[in-house]
């Protein structure tokens, strides 16, 4: 299959949740392709499926494919961010050189400094997600990341319509897609 096949079948398995086969095929695409591109994709479908080990090693391959890209630096920071907080500190300070108004580079920086820039930094993600809300601009990621620095900042009503909104949207996404029309649920009636 062509390498735009195997991206709308992995589509397809991402939308379902099938994160580890949407991991897989698109895996396999990369490698018969050649599509460094990619490995950034690769670091998102691992981490969701669990698989913390290939997830960081997709990371560091995006990081070493393009180094100066502020979301790059910003998901290896956060595969980082337990594991090696040093390093994940100083990807975050490049990431928010390249993109100082991105709110999840606001929003994770803050979370590995301590005091009073620690709540400058989120206080400051958290007005501009909030912004977005308004707008109705905010991406699929942001909503969790959005719902964390509510929380962390004591803003619980708001991660409570951050929350309804998503799943709102989700809801709404859904309404016709219909998961059975993947090819790994063949279903048996036997």
């Amino acid at each position: 299959p062509s390498f735009a096949t195997y991206k709308k079948l992995v589509d397809s398995y991402e939308k379902d949740g099938e994160y580890l086969a949407a991991a897989e095929l698109l895996e396999e695409a990369v490698e018969r392709y050649n599509r460094k591109s990619e490995y950034n994709q690769l670091n998102l479908l691992f981490d969701n499926a669990g698989n913390q080990h290939k997830s960081n090693e997709y990371a560091i391959k995006a990081f070493e494919n393009n180094p100066g890209n502020s979301s790059i630096l910003f998901n290896l920071a956060a595969n980082l961010r337990y594991s090696d907080p040093i390093k994940a500190l100083e990807l975050m300070r490049k990431a928010i050189a390249i993109s100082p108004e991105s709110p999840t580079n606001n929003y994770l920086l803050g979370t590995l400094l301590k005091g009073r820039e620690q709540e400058k930094l989120k206080r400051k993600a958290f007005n501009i997600w909030q912004a977005m809300l308004i707008s109705d601009n905010l991406n699929s990621w942001d909503y969790s990341w959005f719902s964390s620095c509510a929380a962390d900042l004591g803003e619980h009503e708001m991660k409570r319509e951050i929350l309804a909104k998503e799943q709102e949207l989700s809801n709404k996404e859904n309404r016709f897609y219909n998961p059975d029309n993947l090819m790994g649920h063949v279903k048996n009636n036997d």
